[in-house]
């Protein structure tokens, strides 16, 4: 979880990217196991610089991370490998438009707002039962019945079920 913790009151800083080395970063597309990751965060006019709870950072460039990163370093040590892939562009995670929540907020909501947000955006499957708001994956659903027709934005709703995958022998 990203929280925001102080402000900076600068207002002609102009675009800045800084660099974090996060833990535990579920990758969505199976490029990378769960692990860490380095997120590259680019800002117009920052007002506020983020801290992350199970993280490093900011650094100003890959390079200072790689130097100065107590994780990273671990990570070299632990894991050379990964530590190889994850500075590499491919696996860089490039975060745009973020949203920073004050750590009052999420601390007032018990840690759970990141879970929040994610069940609204990814939904959850468990077995007889879909929940939440979900992006249509023909791989991963079918449709039963289409309940509201596409409107201007493109959104439609349905009766979905999960489809299981199956594993072969």
């Amino acid at each position: 979880m990203c929280n925001a913790p102080g402000t900076n009151n600068s207002s002609d800083i102009g675009q800045m990217t800084f660099y974090y080395i996060v833990d535990d970063v579920v990758s969505t597309s199976d490029d990378l196991p769960t692990g860490q990751r380095i997120f590259k965060i680019s800002y117009e006019h920052p007002s506020l610089i983020p801290q992350f709870k199970t993280g490093d950072g900011p650094y100003r460039s890959i390079k200072e991370l790689r130097r100065n990163s107590p994780r990273f370093k671990n990570l070299l040590k632990d894991d050379p490998q990964r530590a190889q892939k994850i500075y590499s562009q491919r696996f860089l995670i490039d975060i745009v438009d973020q949203v920073l929540v004050p750590k009052t907020i999420d601390e007032q909501l018990d840690g759970k707002l990141f879970h929040m947000l994610d069940h609204s955006v990814s939904g959850k499957i468990t077995k007889n039962n879909i929940s939440g708001i979900h992006f249509f994956e023909p791989k991963f659903h079918r449709i039963i019945e289409v309940t509201k027709d596409k409107n201007e934005k493109g959104i439609w709703e349905a009766r979905i079920e999960a489809i299981r995958p199956t594993k072969k022998d």
